[in-house]
Protein backbone atom coordinates (compact mmCIF):
# COMPACT_ATOMS: atom_id res chain seq x y z
CA UNK A 1 0.00 0.00 0.00
CA UNK A 2 1.05 3.62 -0.52
CA UNK A 3 0.31 6.71 1.53
CA UNK A 4 -0.95 9.98 0.11
CA UNK A 5 2.34 11.78 0.74
CA UNK A 6 4.62 11.27 -2.24
CA UNK A 7 3.77 7.53 -2.44
CA UNK A 8 5.90 6.67 0.59
CA UNK A 9 5.82 2.94 1.37
CA UNK A 10 3.95 1.89 4.46
CA UNK A 11 3.28 -1.48 5.98
CA UNK A 12 -0.03 -2.65 7.47
CA UNK A 13 -0.13 -4.53 10.76
CA UNK A 14 -3.16 -6.51 11.95
CA UNK A 15 -4.03 -6.46 15.62
CA UNK A 16 -6.93 -7.71 17.66
CA UNK A 17 -9.08 -5.42 19.77
CA UNK A 18 -10.65 -6.33 23.10
CA UNK A 19 -13.87 -7.52 21.37
CA UNK A 20 -11.92 -9.90 19.14
CA UNK A 21 -12.24 -7.86 15.96
CA UNK A 22 -9.24 -7.30 13.74
CA UNK A 23 -8.04 -3.80 12.89
CA UNK A 24 -5.20 -2.46 10.79
CA UNK A 25 -2.57 0.17 11.59
CA UNK A 26 -0.30 1.89 9.11
CA UNK A 27 3.28 2.57 10.22
CA UNK A 28 5.49 5.06 8.38
CA UNK A 29 8.90 3.38 8.29
CA UNK A 30 10.67 6.45 6.96
CA UNK A 31 9.57 8.50 9.95
CA UNK A 32 10.69 5.74 12.24
CA UNK A 33 13.99 5.56 10.43
CA UNK A 34 14.46 9.35 10.82
CA UNK A 35 14.05 9.04 14.54
CA UNK A 36 16.83 6.51 14.60
CA UNK A 37 19.05 8.73 12.46
CA UNK A 38 18.56 11.65 14.85
CA UNK A 39 20.25 9.75 17.63
CA UNK A 40 23.75 11.19 18.47
CA UNK A 41 26.62 9.32 16.84
CA UNK A 42 30.36 9.28 17.52
CA UNK A 43 30.90 11.42 14.42
CA UNK A 44 28.46 14.10 15.62
CA UNK A 45 30.03 14.10 19.08
CA UNK A 46 33.44 14.65 17.52
CA UNK A 47 32.16 17.60 15.47
CA UNK A 48 30.61 19.20 18.54
CA UNK A 49 33.83 18.71 20.48
CA UNK A 50 35.83 20.38 17.70
CA UNK A 51 33.45 23.35 17.65
CA UNK A 52 33.71 23.77 21.39
CA UNK A 53 37.51 23.70 21.27
CA UNK A 54 37.51 26.30 18.49
CA UNK A 55 35.28 28.62 20.53
CA UNK A 56 37.54 28.27 23.56
CA UNK A 57 40.60 29.00 21.41
CA UNK A 58 38.99 32.11 19.91
CA UNK A 59 38.03 33.35 23.38
CA UNK A 60 41.60 32.88 24.60
CA UNK A 61 43.03 34.70 21.57
CA UNK A 62 40.72 37.65 22.25
CA UNK A 63 40.97 37.92 26.02
CA UNK A 64 44.59 36.95 26.82
CA UNK A 65 46.12 40.10 25.20
CA UNK A 66 43.52 42.20 27.04
CA UNK A 67 44.41 40.64 30.37
CA UNK A 68 48.15 41.04 29.73
CA UNK A 69 47.75 44.74 28.86
CA UNK A 70 45.57 45.36 31.89
CA UNK A 71 47.97 43.55 34.21
CA UNK A 72 51.07 45.39 32.95
CA UNK A 73 49.23 48.73 33.06
CA UNK A 74 48.33 48.14 36.69
CA UNK A 75 51.99 47.39 37.47
CA UNK A 76 53.13 50.59 35.72
CA UNK A 77 50.55 52.62 37.61
CA UNK A 78 51.66 51.09 40.90
CA UNK A 79 55.30 51.91 40.09
CA UNK A 80 54.41 55.50 39.28
CA UNK A 81 52.45 55.79 42.52
CA UNK A 82 55.35 54.38 44.55
CA UNK A 83 57.99 56.59 42.88
CA UNK A 84 55.89 59.76 42.74
CA UNK A 85 56.83 62.38 45.31
CA UNK A 86 54.17 64.76 46.58
CA UNK A 87 54.98 68.45 46.77
CA UNK A 88 54.64 68.40 50.55
CA UNK A 89 57.14 65.53 50.83
CA UNK A 90 59.49 67.27 48.43
CA UNK A 91 59.41 70.45 50.53
CA UNK A 92 60.32 68.51 53.66
CA UNK A 93 63.30 66.96 51.88
CA UNK A 94 64.85 70.25 50.77
CA UNK A 95 63.73 72.86 53.32
CA UNK A 96 66.85 72.42 55.46
CA UNK A 97 69.10 73.02 52.45
CA UNK A 98 67.12 76.12 51.46
CA UNK A 99 67.59 77.57 54.95
CA UNK A 100 71.33 76.86 54.84
CA UNK A 101 71.65 78.62 51.48
CA UNK A 102 69.86 81.67 52.87
CA UNK A 103 72.52 82.04 55.54
CA UNK A 104 75.19 82.05 52.82
CA UNK A 105 73.50 84.21 50.21
CA UNK A 106 70.42 85.97 51.54
CA UNK A 107 68.19 84.22 48.99
CA UNK A 108 64.95 83.53 50.81
CA UNK A 109 64.13 79.85 51.53
CA UNK A 110 60.68 80.39 50.02
CA UNK A 111 62.27 81.45 46.72
CA UNK A 112 64.69 78.52 46.61
CA UNK A 113 61.94 75.99 47.42
CA UNK A 114 59.45 77.53 44.98
CA UNK A 115 62.03 77.50 42.19
CA UNK A 116 62.83 73.85 42.89
CA UNK A 117 59.12 72.92 42.87
CA UNK A 118 58.51 74.74 39.61
CA UNK A 119 61.65 73.69 37.76
CA UNK A 120 61.63 70.00 38.82
CA UNK A 121 57.91 69.29 39.20
CA UNK A 122 58.51 68.67 42.90
CA UNK A 123 61.43 66.36 42.19
CA UNK A 124 59.47 64.21 39.72
CA UNK A 125 60.93 65.43 36.42
CA UNK A 126 63.35 63.28 34.44
CA UNK A 127 66.06 65.90 34.86
CA UNK A 128 65.72 65.87 38.64
CA UNK A 129 65.60 62.07 38.81
CA UNK A 130 68.34 61.22 36.32
CA UNK A 131 70.52 64.31 36.73
CA UNK A 132 69.61 65.52 40.25
CA UNK A 133 69.17 68.93 38.63
CA UNK A 134 66.36 70.72 40.47
CA UNK A 135 66.64 74.12 38.79
CA UNK A 136 67.09 73.38 35.10
CA UNK A 137 70.58 74.88 35.10
CA UNK A 138 72.22 74.35 31.72
CA UNK A 139 75.77 73.22 31.15
CA UNK A 140 77.53 76.15 29.52
CA UNK A 141 81.11 76.29 28.25
CA UNK A 142 82.42 77.05 31.74
CA UNK A 143 80.88 73.90 33.24
CA UNK A 144 83.47 71.17 33.78
CA UNK A 145 81.23 68.62 35.47
CA UNK A 146 78.94 65.91 34.11
CA UNK A 147 76.21 66.71 31.59
CA UNK A 148 72.87 65.30 30.56
CA UNK A 149 70.79 66.13 27.46
CA UNK A 150 67.05 66.84 27.61
CA UNK A 151 64.34 68.57 25.65
CA UNK A 152 63.19 71.80 27.27
CA UNK A 153 60.57 74.48 26.68
CA UNK A 154 62.26 77.84 26.11
CA UNK A 155 59.23 79.97 25.24
CA UNK A 156 55.53 79.27 24.91
CA UNK A 157 55.36 75.80 23.27
CA UNK A 158 58.86 76.21 21.81
CA UNK A 159 60.95 73.14 22.60
CA UNK A 160 64.68 72.65 22.06
CA UNK A 161 67.22 70.01 23.05
CA UNK A 162 69.85 71.28 25.47
CA UNK A 163 72.60 70.05 27.77
CA UNK A 164 72.13 70.43 31.51
CA UNK A 165 74.40 70.07 34.52
CA UNK A 166 74.32 66.70 36.24
CA UNK A 167 74.81 66.44 40.01
CA UNK A 168 75.42 63.64 42.47
CA UNK A 169 72.63 64.79 44.81
CA UNK A 170 69.89 67.37 45.32
CA UNK A 171 72.04 68.98 47.99
CA UNK A 172 74.76 69.61 45.41
CA UNK A 173 72.19 70.99 42.99
CA UNK A 174 70.89 73.51 45.54
CA UNK A 175 74.43 74.56 46.46
CA UNK A 176 75.34 75.12 42.81
CA UNK A 177 72.14 77.09 42.30
CA UNK A 178 73.21 79.53 45.02
CA UNK A 179 76.70 79.87 43.53
CA UNK A 180 75.25 80.61 40.11
CA UNK A 181 73.09 83.44 41.44
CA UNK A 182 75.85 84.94 43.58
CA UNK A 183 78.58 84.79 40.93
CA UNK A 184 76.52 86.21 38.07
CA UNK A 185 76.46 90.04 38.39
CA UNK A 186 73.15 90.32 36.51
CA UNK A 187 71.21 89.06 39.55
CA UNK A 188 72.86 91.55 41.90
CA UNK A 189 72.25 94.28 39.35
CA UNK A 190 68.52 93.49 39.31
CA UNK A 191 68.28 93.69 43.11
CA UNK A 192 68.00 90.02 44.06
CA UNK A 193 70.11 90.46 47.21
CA UNK A 194 68.83 93.88 48.24
CA UNK A 195 65.39 92.80 49.43
CA UNK A 196 63.94 90.39 51.97
CA UNK A 197 60.53 90.32 50.28
CA UNK A 198 59.75 87.14 48.35
CA UNK A 199 57.65 88.96 45.74
CA UNK A 200 60.50 91.36 44.95
CA UNK A 201 63.06 88.55 44.83
CA UNK A 202 60.81 86.59 42.45
CA UNK A 203 60.53 89.64 40.19
CA UNK A 204 64.30 90.21 40.33
CA UNK A 205 64.89 86.65 39.06
CA UNK A 206 62.52 87.24 36.16
CA UNK A 207 64.03 90.64 35.31
CA UNK A 208 67.53 89.10 35.34
CA UNK A 209 66.40 86.53 32.78
CA UNK A 210 66.64 83.42 34.95
CA UNK A 211 63.79 81.85 32.96
CA UNK A 212 62.12 82.65 29.64
CA UNK A 213 58.67 81.25 30.51
CA UNK A 214 55.88 83.08 28.68
CA UNK A 215 52.13 82.76 28.36
CA UNK A 216 50.23 82.54 25.06
CA UNK A 217 50.33 86.32 24.71
CA UNK A 218 54.11 86.52 25.13
CA UNK A 219 54.05 87.92 28.67
CA UNK A 220 56.71 86.69 31.07
CA UNK A 221 55.15 84.68 33.88
CA UNK A 222 58.05 83.31 35.94
CA UNK A 223 57.67 85.66 38.89
CA UNK A 224 53.91 85.13 39.07
CA UNK A 225 54.38 81.35 39.11
CA UNK A 226 56.87 81.53 41.98
CA UNK A 227 54.61 83.82 44.00
CA UNK A 228 51.60 81.54 43.52
CA UNK A 229 53.59 78.52 44.71
CA UNK A 230 54.86 80.38 47.78
CA UNK A 231 51.32 81.37 48.70
CA UNK A 232 49.79 77.98 47.89
CA UNK A 233 52.19 76.03 50.12
CA UNK A 234 52.74 78.78 52.67
CA UNK A 235 56.48 78.78 51.99
CA UNK A 236 56.84 82.24 53.51
CA UNK A 237 56.80 80.55 56.94
CA UNK A 238 60.36 79.39 56.29
CA UNK A 239 61.40 83.01 55.70
CA UNK A 240 59.86 84.03 59.03
CA UNK A 241 61.80 81.25 60.77
CA UNK A 242 65.03 82.78 59.48
CA UNK A 243 64.04 86.30 60.62
CA UNK A 244 63.50 85.00 64.13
Amino acid sequence: MFSNKKNKPVKTYIKKSNNGKKSSANIDFKKKTNKKNNKPTKKNNKKRGNRFRKLVLIALIIFIPYLVIKFTTNIDNEDRTVNYLSTESFIKKIEIYAKQEYQKSGILPSITIAQAILESNSGNSRLSKEGNNLFGIKAGKSWKGKKISFQTEENYREFIKAEFRKYSSWRESIDDHTKLLMQNPVYRKNGLFKTKNYKKQAQALEDAGYATAQDSKGNRVYADRLIKLIQQYNLHRYDIDMYN
